[in-house]
């Protein structure tokens, strides 16, 4: 290549000048997708900001919640612990089933006799 050849200096020129221009375009549609990229990581980051604020939100109402039930079924069970047994042990539940129904007709019993004598009282007077 002759340097002092014009025509060959002016292509050269413009060649470079594309290029130059070509580089420019590829720079900018890179910064463009590198702020798009941090535009959509600062959206990212919010989101998962937030999403974890109700998570932690969520984990403490459900762990109340849940703490509350098992106070309620341990307090069931210590109340009324008495009414549960094992019908699959039959050491244990036939001992039971009579001492509860023995427990019933006891009670039933007892009001019979109140209400007859309730009645008697009635036709006395």
């Amino acid at each position: 290549a002759n340097k002092f050849d014009q025509v060959q200096m002016a292509q050269y020129i413009n060649a470079l000048v594309s290029y130059q221009d070509n580089v420019k375009n590829i720079q900018d549609n890179y910064q463009n997708q590198i702020d798009l990229y941090q535009v959509q990581a600062d959206v990212y980051k919010s989101e998962i900001t937030k999403y974890q604020e109700d998570l932690a939100k969520y984990d403490v109402a459900r762990i109340s919640a849940v703490n509350t039930a098992e106070g309620n079924i341990q307090g069931t069970s210590a109340s009324y612990s008495w009414a549960f047994v094992n019908k699959k042990d039959p050491k244990i539940y036939f001992p039971w089933l009579f001492k509860t129904w023995f427990a019933q007709i006891e009670i039933v019993a007892v009001y019979f006799v109140a209400i007859l004598f309730l009645i008697k009282r009635k036709d006395v007077k």
